[in-house]
């Protein structure tokens, strides 16, 4: 059961990869409230039930000659003016699961093998107040030698 009761939901841009929502809705107290937001869906759910995954986080763990090390990657982001250091991540396609998702992205961003997954977080909202976007954290063993 939804927590607020939606009165408008507009959509304000739509692009491939993103969309601008302003919904007008009451809230429990019975007051009116207003809030926009970006989806990469086209409808946008707007209840309190579970969280469906889009997307994965990955923590991958390499053994390497000097001990387990965590694995990062770096890359150029326009709203950051810069690079940017942050763990490998990616959207899960139609029908694949989190699993072989970490598993193809881990080897897509690093060039790494994914050789167990050791640990699955249930979905989390990656910014509540920005985005209606969630993933699952995948904790991973990695064997190679990341590309740079």
């Amino acid at each position: 059961m939804s927590r607020i009761l939606v009165e408008t939901l507009k959509r304000l841009a739509d692009f491939r990869w993103v969309n601008l929502f302003q919904v007008e809705y009451d809230r429990p107290n019975g007051t009116r409230g207003s809030w926009m937001f970006a989806s990469r869906n086209t409808a946008p759910r707007l209840d309190d039930a579970p969280l469906a995954p889009a997307a994965v986080f990955l923590v991958p763990l390499l053994q390497t000659p000097a001990g387990q090390r965590l694995v990062m990657t770096r890359e150029f982001r326009v709203p950051l003016g810069g690079y940017e250091y942050s763990f490998p991540a990616g959207l899960l396609d139609p029908g694949e699961t989190v699993e072989s998702t970490a598993l193809r992205e881990l080897h897509e961003e690093t060039g790494l093998t994914g050789t167990k997954v050791q640990a699955l977080s249930p979905a989390v909202a990656s910014s509540a107040g920005l985005t209606d976007e969630s993933a699952v954290i995948v904790f991973l063993e990695c064997t190679g030698t990341p590309h740079t």
